[in-house]
Formats: structure tokens, sequence, C-alpha cells
């Protein structure tokens, strides 16, 4: 059974300016990390052209690449959150992904891009699970939910701010072929970018010095919580999370596709150079991105306040259906401006089922089994968004419409197919979250 202490004695250990300053310190985490799983979306042509690559070799680095050891040691890395130190798992998470961004500056093939977009995977595994899990045991329930969403800000602004920054340095060596760095000597500029990120991110990893491993609270009576004891939990409501895992992941798939083909779009259909695609796409990306992932944030806990159940799961369903029509028809537009647009407006939409995931899995899952459970919500939504995402897009350039400058068409493609099956998705699991809500029994194993 859930614990019975108290609220007053269960928090009172706690000091909300400093757990708000753990939250932000994730948040910036969450950033860097999802600036550097992107950055190779305003660096497709210069790597392209450096490496000798197709679209879709592009798309399996930037996706398949990072997805395979991410979504395999996200399982042990989400048990190791349950039962050891969550703070010693995101540190190291930070230090391996930070080592390999700035490794994939010395890839010079296909195959060593490969290898070491795979490593990024694995350190950027262990973040997600350990943050949810210790933001958890920092707030009350009650409180939960604003530094939840909160978290979820990082990824919008990490994917704004990688482009702003890449289109910057980009822009800036662009009037060089090379740029000489001491012990490495001449590098190409989308490399320097890599080189960036990577030390940053080490500098960054210092900071977890400072914080503090929480107590665990809601826990039940089960003290080993075993990868055996949290599939038992996944099956025992299988007909929901399936359904729910894989509409938020065709979501993604829209989301992280457009991301990822975005920039070459506009280069390739209006001309622009990286430095203009990433300042205002950059732009549009992190401000539309923070209103929206804030916007559905705030009509939940309204709905919460208004009494409505499941709440999270309904503003899910009903910005992936808002989001359909700027997703399909914005790539298709024949302004630029109208095409960064509707790129804001569906950003808006796309950041709220990422932004919900986290609360409405914290409502149905027990402390012990969040990380391993987030985990598997990982895995399911980064093989549709991460390993499919960005290779969709490039597949239907490549092999259906044969022509790289089509990849607008392909966009509107994927869009239009994809989103309304995740809404389907979605809808099924809001009915059969309804369905568990109406049982006797308790949803807690």
């Amino acid at each position: 059974m859930i614990e019975t202490e108290s609220e007053e004695a269960a928090w009172a250990w706690r000091s909300q300016a400093y757990a708000w300053f753990v939250v932000v310190v994730l948040a910036v985490g969450v950033m860097l990390s999802f600036a550097d799983r992107m950055i190779i979306a305003l660096l497709v042509t210069p790597i392209k052209h450096d490496l000798h690559l197709s679209d879709s070799q592009v798309g399996l680095i930037h996706g398949l690449a990072f997805t395979i050891l991410y979504v395999l040691a996200g399982l042990p890395l989400g048990r190791w959150a349950d039962i050891g130190s969550r703070r010693g798992v995101i540190a190291a998470s930070v230090v391996v992904w930070s080592l390999a961004t700035g490794a994939c500056a010395a890839a010079n093939s296909f195959t060593s891009f490969f290898v070491t977009r795979l490593v990024v995977g694995v350190g950027e595994a262990g973040l997600s699970p350990a943050a949810i899990s210790m933001i958890s045991d920092y707030f009350p329930r009650k409180l939960r939910s604003r530094p939840l969403t909160f978290l979820v800000l990082g990824s919008s602004a990490g994917t704004g701010i990688s482009f702003m920054v890449g289109g910057a340095l980009v822009q800036r060596i662009s009037a060089a072929s090379t740029l000489r760095v001491p012990v490495l000597g001449a590098i190409h500029g989308w490399q320097a970018v890599f080189l960036l990120l990577g030390a940053i991110g080490l500098v960054f990893s210092l900071i977890f010095l400072l914080i503090r491993e929480p107590p665990r609270h809601e826990r039940t009576s089960i003290e080993n919580p075993s990868v055996a004891a949290a599939v038992a939990v996944l099956w025992k409501m299988r007909g929901f999370f399936s359904l729910q895992f894989t509409g938020i992941g065709l979501a993604v798939l829209v989301s992280l596709g457009s991301n990822t083909w975005m920039p070459a779009m506009l280069s390739r259909r209006f001309g622009w150079g990286a430095g203009t695609t990433g300042l205002l796409l950059g732009a549009c990306t992190a401000v539309a991105g923070i209103t929206g992932t804030l916007m559905a944030g705030s009509i939940t806990r309204w709905l919460d306040a208004k009494g409505v159940t499941n709440a999270a799961q309904k503003v899910t369903l009903g910005a992936v259906l808002a989001g359909i029509l700027p997703m399909t028809i914005g790539p298709l537009l024949p302004n630029p401006a109208l095409v960064l647009s509707c790129a804001a407006v569906g950003a808006c939409f796309m950041l709220a089922p990422s932004t919900l995931a986290a609360v409405t899995l914290q409502e149905v899952v027990p402390n012990e089994f969040r990380g391993q459970i987030y985990a598997f919500y990982l895995l399911v939504v980064s093989f549709f968004g991460y390993a499919i995402g960005p290779l969709a897009v490039a597949f239907v350039s490549d092999n259906v419409l044969r022509d790289e400058q089509k990849v607008h068409l392909s966009l509107a493609i994927v869009a239009g197919i994809v989103l309304p099956l995740a809404a389907l998705m979605l809808l099924l699991g809001l009915r059969a979250k309804e369905a568990i809500d109406r049982r006797p029994a308790p949803i807690a194993a």
C-alpha cells in the first residue's frame, strides 16, 4: 500500500526555492540534450557535402543511430533511477553524451558518424526517467504538474537554441572552408559546432555536485522494484499504455520529422542560408514550443480545477487534432513567412503530447516503477519519433517522390497520414483509461 504519513511530516525536509533550483538545472540539462540531438537538422547540407551522404543516410544518423541504444539503455538506466542515485544517473548521462557529441566532430564517414550517434543515445537515455522521478520526490502530488511542465520547456528551448547557435556559427565561418582549432588543426564549420556543444555539456555536468538526492515518497510495499514487476504493472494496464504510448509516439514522429527537415526545406525551396534559417526557425521553435508547453499545462490545471477527469489526456488529444491542419498545409505554402507561421502554430500544438505524458504517468504509476515505466514510454516514443520520424520524411523524398527538392511535399504527406492515426490512438487510450477509472480495484500493483 502507498505510505500514509502526513503531508506535513512527509515534506518537512523540503525547501521550495531549492526544489525549483533543481527543476531549473534539470530543465537546462534537457535543453542541452535536445540541442545535441537536434543540431544535425541545421547542418544537413554541409554534412551531406563533406561526407557524401544521401537524405536517407542523414535520416538514419539523426534518428535510428541515436535511438537504437537510447531505448535499450533506457531500461536499465530507468531501473537504476528507481533503486539508486538519480543524481548519479543524470550526471553520468551528461558526461557521456557530451563526450560523444564532441566526438561527432571526428566523424569522416557514414559509419563513424553512426557510431558516435549511438553513444550520444546511450548518454541521453538516463536523463528523463531519473529527472521525472526526482521531481516527483521534490514536489507533493498537488504541486507536481507545474515543475513537470517546466521540465519539458527544456526540449523546446534546446531545439530552438541549437538552431540559433548552430546557424550563427555556421554563418560566421562560412567565408572560410575550414577553421583551425588547437590540437585538432583544420576542421569544418559543422565539426566546430559539435565540439562547442560537447564542451558546454562537460562544464554543465559539474553543477550536479550541488544537487541533493531527495527521499522517496508514495512508495508501495515492494522493496525490490524488479523489471518483471514493472512489466506486470504495464501488463495490468496494457490497453491504456499501448494506445497512449503509440498515440504520443506517432505525434512525436511528425514533430521530429518536421524539426529535422524544416531547415533543409527552407534552404532548398527558398534559398535560405544557415544563419537566417537558424535565427528565424530557432526563434519560432523556441517561442512557439514554450508557449505551447505553458498553454498545455495551464489548460490542464484549469480543467483539473473544474473537476474534469483525465484532463491531461483530453488536452493531448485536442492538441493533436488541432495540429493536423498547420502541420499538413504549412510546408506547402508559397511564402517562407507563411511556412514559418504555420510551423509556429503547429509547434504550439505538437508540444502538448510530450508535455503532458509525464503528468498522466505520475497519476497511475507507483513511485518504485516511475523510472522504469517512463523508460518503457521513451522506448515506444523514441522508436516512432526519433527512429522513424526523420527517416520517414527522407524515405518519401528519396523513394516515393525521388526528388530531394520536394521535401516540403514529404513533410505534408507524413503529417497528413500520421497525425489522424495518432489522434485515433489517443482517443482509444482515453476510453481505456476511463474504463480503468471505473474499476473498483486500485490501479497500483
